[in-house]
């Protein structure tokens, strides 16, 4: 700032600018004059800054060309590499095949979902997916009370123009009613439900309908069910038949249609969770390998159509309560299931054990018994409090057992321990047993001590090679936090009878290899830690033990999973 005054004021004008002096006519002259000229060359600096400036936006403009340029240039090089990325290289029959893995799981058309998703990307993956027929062979329609009303010809038209790129592959109609309709006294409803018959029998005559291999209904009331037959009682194809329902099985008995003269049905899944029996002339048992069947029917009604069920190979079976608990008439036939090898069966009725008589099953290899019996109902009457009496199911169930591999107990409190071990001698092949408890925890030690006396003694469970435990209700007597007393006596109890099994000898080629303890709360980690130390010579020497901490989400569930049959 300084050296550029010096070079524009003269000395004695300077000197002014140090000091309060008066400045004289002269310098005041000078002083004007220099303004002058340095307004005269700041305008001057002005106009050759305004031309800098206009250069700079100049060449601004020259840049933004250029990066424009350059930015088209690097659009064509990305193009050259699109032209050679490694998807344009896929055959379409690749691409197909990959397609059909993006398929969502629940099958409901959607613009975000394949295949319709798909068919946005390119002219190319979208004539993959129309060629492809195998992407188009699955229709899920959800039915609402607005749907059903309004809608139910958009409902059709749609499942058409699906299925139509299908062209002549078996076809899979998921068909959802949700249906929400007051009701009234013992669950009965308060409107006629039929008003779903004209839409749904529309749909049973459709072009497509034939083509069906798999079809499910899920609803509130079954009662549309004979709808979904066509009018010919025709199922060319059909093989695999769920029915699910909420509030039972309402259906016209009056009607004539049926699953009967469905030649290729051998997959039946039907559950309800009103409990109401089901109409069983409706369906050919005589054909079917694969049944499920949830709380629609009870056992005198199971009983009867048994023996019909000569194709069945895997059967799940949860049964209904019948009172009062009667036993079925004894069979005089001897009825056999040749290709039944895995049966699940839950009940809580006495009567149970005499659906097996006369009836020979020699190729199963699993069996799962369970009672659901509450525990409110365990003192109603001797023949409900022990529902597994060995004595009872030794002559029709028990003395098929010697070729038994697999082996899963849900054993309640109506399940005597002799009548328990006397099963176990009754299976002397088993491979793997599962043990799913509602015990105490002395209940639990006792069983461990009979088990071990049970292998020591006589030498059960030759074959026994993995151990499954599951306590899929909270028992611990300790609801403040502490650990539950005794729990060390178990642990030691459930060594001693892992020793035993764990010995080679003439009487027991293959010792334990697998055990899997499953308990509900977290009082049993000291358990499973105490159970570790003793056990660990054991595990060094090849035992797998595993340990979980699960707490079941319905504690009435007392064992098997509901899921169906794939």
């Amino acid at each position: 700032m300084t050296d550029e005054i010096d070079s524009i004021f003269p000395e004695d004008i300077r000197c002014l600018l140090r000091t309060n002096d008066i400045p004289s006519l002269q310098q005041v002259l000078d002083t004007d004059r220099i303004r002058e000229e340095c307004t005269t060359k700041r305008t001057y600096l002005e106009c050759e800054m305004q031309k800098v400036y206009t250069e700079i936006e100049r060449q601004k403009a020259i840049l933004r060309k250029l990066e424009a340029r350059h930015a088209d240039k690097m659009r064509e090089l990305d193009s050259c590499s699109l032209i050679l990325s490694p998807i344009r290289r896929i055959l379409p029959e690749l691409l197909a095949e990959i397609f059909r893995h993006c398929l969502p799981s629940d099958g409901i058309p959607s613009l975000d979902t394949a295949p319709l998703l798909l068919c946005q990307v390119c002219q190319l993956w979208k004539d993959v997916c129309i060629r492809d027929p195998r992407l188009w062979t699955r229709f899920v329609i959800k039915m609402s009370p607005d749907d059903v009303k309004d809608t139910a010809g958009d409902f059709l038209r749609d499942a058409e123009q699906w299925f139509e790129r299908a062209r002549d592959l078996s076809l899979s109609l998921h068909l959802d009613i949700r249906v929400s309709m007051p009701r009234g006294a013992f669950d009965v409803p308060l409107v006629n439900p039929n008003f779903l018959n004209a839409p749904i029998e529309k749909l049973a005559e459709s072009s497509f309908f034939q083509q069906i291999a798999r079809l499910e209904v899920n609803g509130n009331d079954m009662c549309a069910v004979p709808s979904l037959i066509p009018q010919n009682n025709q199922f060319d194809r059909l093989e695999t038949l769920r029915l699910s329902f909420r509030h039972g099985f309402i259906a016209s008995h009056e009607s004539q249609r049926s699953f009967q003269n469905a030649p290729c049905l051998r997959h039946l899944s039907i559950a309800s969770a009103g409990r109401r029996p089901i109409p069983i002339s409706i369906f050919p048992w005589h054909q079917l390998t694969n049944l499920y069947l949830s709380h629609c029917l009870g056992s005198r009604t199971f009983a009867s159509i048994l023996p019909q069920c000569r194709n069945l190979q895997k059967a799940i079976v949860h049964l209904m309560d019948e009172f009062p608990s009667m036993e079925p008439p004894v069979r005089a036939d001897v009825t056999t299931l040749p290709q039944l090898m895995e049966l699940s069966i839950t009940f809580s009725d006495s009567g149970t054990p005499f659906i097996f008589a006369n009836v020979v099953m020699p190729s199963l290899f699993f069996l799962a018994l369970g009672s659901s019996l509450p525990d409110s109902l365990i003192g109603i009457g001797n023949r409900r409090r022990l529902l597994f009496k060995y004595e009872d199911w030794q002559p029709y169930l028990y003395h098929q057992l010697g070729n038994l591999q697999k082996l899963s107990i849900t054993k309640t409190r109506t399940f005597d321990f002799q009548d328990f071990l006397s099963l176990l001698h009754s299976t002397p092949s088993i491979c793997e047993l599962e043990i799913i408890l509602q015990w105490t925890l002395a209940e639990l030690d006792n069983l461990f001590m009979h088990l071990t006396d049970l292998v020591k003694e006589s030498d059960s469970l030759p074959l026994l090679r993995c151990l499954r435990i599951s306590c899929p209700t909270a028992f611990s007597q300790s609801h403040s936090g502490s650990p539950v007393s005794g729990i060390e006596e178990v642990a030691d109890n459930f060594s001693e009878l892992v020793r035993y099994l764990h010995v080679n000898s003439s009487n027991r080629p293959h010792s334990i290899q697998s055990i899997n303890l499953i308990a509900p709360t977290e009082y049993w980690t000291s358990f499973f830690h105490e159970l570790g130390d003793i056990l660990k010579p054991y595990i060094q020497s090849g035992l797998v033990l595993s340990t979980e901490i699960k707490i079941p989400l319905d504690r009435e569930i007392l064992g098997y999973s509901f899921g169906v049959l794939n």
